[in-house]
């Protein structure tokens, strides 16, 4: 835990406040928590990320698309959408992600299939994510 008074905690008594005042859907929440955790965490700012990425379409018109894809580059990536860095895949709050359980496969092979698509080749970091574990 971060000393009283860091970074660290200031960060962690936004969150908490988000979680405590928010009043939409749980997904909502957790890309709330999430924007804030890569904004003020990583110090991105909120052109570089992308919410809702198109990853790829499939030929039944399934759509594949990231909850958050994110890129380092100093551009307007909301514009341009090319080379993304991070997806985030963000679950309700109450889905649980144990090593082993039908939910962690699923969730792992969405994600390996977002990653492996043609526009997300550049791709470094896959996460998913729901909001208790933020």
């Amino acid at each position: 835990m971060s000393p009283p008074g860091s970074d660290g905690e200031a960060l962690r008594q936004k969150i908490c406040g988000k979680i405590k005042s928010h009043t939409g859907t749980p997904e909502g929440l957790t890309t709330v928590v999430a924007k804030i955790i890569v904004r003020e965490g990583l110090g991105l700012a909120d052109k570089q990320i992308a919410e809702q990425y198109q990853c790829f379409w499939d030929l039944n018109a399934k759509k594949g698309r990231a909850d958050l894809a994110i890129t380092y580059e100093d551009i307007n990536f909301n514009t341009t959408k090319e080379n993304p860095k991070i997806l985030l895949e963000l679950k309700r709050r109450d889905r649980k992600f144990n090593y082993g359980s039908k939910n962690y496969f699923e969730d792992v092979d969405q994600l390996k299939t977002y990653m492996n698509s043609k526009h997300c080749q550049t791709v470094e970091h896959g996460m998913i994510f729901n909001v208790d574990q933020l």
